[in-house]
């Protein structure tokens, strides 16, 4: 998000921000007056505790769920922040907390509102609970910690490390495809034992072993070894394609089978990549960039 940026010299800089945040994403209420109940038992006065959510909002954003309204409602709290705040003379600096620059940005983020690029979708949930070896993580005051998916965090560390695996190593597409399969297996892995309840921590990532023990300890003895545990052998292979897969159309596979029919086959020498493309794209031919203006004709 291009948000109105302020500069960090103005007194006005935090009180700006903290309004900015609490328009956009509202609080669940039940939950955070459970999560001040909860830090009034401790001692903490309201004062206190509004001091904390003011200046560290991290413990409540930790364990209270927030929502971003629909269009109509955050339109006109976000425009609310920038109509009060905007406008307001500086005390340390003598200018308005807004620019020229920040005044383009404001409006175009209301443009954005109006279009609904920054409610969040009807009916899906955007927390999940933390874990920690199978169980909910809990904070200091007992509540139930959160992770929240709107951000790209995640999605960055994983090309992250494609970067980190790739950047300075160079490999075919085969092995590449295998690297990609593995970097998956092990994501995935640790996504469960973050997030599923009573998964186990194996220490390792051969998954299909703890199938084959688990199935053997059920045969004999009758016994679940890990509740938390879903076999992926007890569910049926799919045809689902993952790496290099076919994205080409009827008409190119049509060309690609009439002239492998027109060429003397045993002629035609494949490397493994070639090979491997082939098999993983179902062509008898590997679609490869062209070399020459004779091959884009």
């Amino acid at each position: 998000m291009d948000r109105p940026k302020v500069s960090i010299k103005q007194d006005l800089k935090k009180s700006y921000y903290v309004a900015f945040m609490n328009a956009w994403l509202i609080w669940d209420d039940t939950l955070m007056d459970e999560l001040r109940t909860r830090m009034a038992a401790t001692g903490l006065s309201k004062e206190d505790i509004d001091a904390e959510l003011f200046y560290k909002p991290s413990l409540f954003k930790g364990c209270v769920d927030r929502h971003v309204p629909r269009p109509s409602i955050l339109y006109w709290r976000v425009r609310a922040v920038f109509v009060t705040f905007g406008n307001m003379i500086d005390e340390s600096t003598g200018r308005p907390l807004f620019n020229a620059a920040a005044w383009k940005r404001a409006r175009n983020i209301l443009k954005e509102i109006r279009a609904g690029l920054y409610s969040d979708p009807p009916g899906m949930k955007m927390y999940t609970y933390k874990m920690e070896k199978g169980k909910i993580k809990l904070n200091k005051y007992g509540m139930k910690m959160i992770e929240c998916m709107r951000g790209t965090n995640r999605t960055e560390a994983f090309h992250k490390s494609l970067v980190t695996l790739f950047g300075s190593f160079s490999c075919g597409i085969e092995l590449a495809d295998c690297l990609l399969a593995m970097r998956q297996h092990r994501h995935n892995h640790k996504a469960s034992e973050r997030r599923r309840l009573d998964f186990p921590i194996l220490g390792h990532f051969n998954t299909w072993q703890v199938d084959a023990i688990q199935n053997l300890v059920w045969k004999n003895h009758n016994i679940l070894l890990y509740t938390g545990w879903t076999n992926a052998s007890d569910y049926k292979d799919t045809d689902e394609s993952f790496g290099t897969v076919a994205l080409h159309s009827p008409a190119l596979q049509e060309a690609i089978d009439k002239r492998w029919g027109e060429m003397n086959q045993s002629v035609v020498k494949l490397s493994g990549d070639e090979k491997h493309i082939c098999e993983s794209m179902g062509v008898p031919l590997p679609p490869l960039q062209f070399h020459c203006k004779e091959e884009n004709i």
